[in-house]
């Protein structure tokens, strides 16, 4: 059985993550605690981004793998905070114009 890599581990630890944030970003109306929690929550899926790709290069073990989900967290993370940022569900004004979050979702289709 393959062993999956420290970087591939990451990166995974990251996607699984992306569930959660949502979730605690839907928590915000109900206790302003959850705003710190989920900027937390975003600022160690983005170090984990740039922690896997230096260990990968670093160490010399770039994957398949990993070279097929990092860009998978990466857009699940981002889409995840622009549309929960342009929503108004769970903020009292929405934080980015829809126009922003409908641009940086569809770039990557078109």
């Amino acid at each position: 059985m393959t062993r999956i890599s420290l970087p591939n581990q990451i990166t995974l630890t990251r996607l699984l993550m992306t569930p959660f944030f949502v979730i605690v970003v839907m928590q915000v109306p109900r206790a302003p605690i959850y705003k710190t929690v989920a900027l937390l929550m975003f600022c160690a899926m983005v170090a984990g981004d740039v922690i896997d790709g230096y260990i990968a290069r670093r160490l010399g073990i770039e994957s398949r793998l990993g070279a097929f989900l990092d860009p998978i967290a990466d857009k699940t993370m981002m889409v995840s905070a622009y549309v929960l940022l342009a929503t108004r569900v769970y903020f009292d004004a929405p934080l980015l114009p829809n126009w922003l979050a409908v641009l940086v979702v569809s770039r990557d289709f078109f």
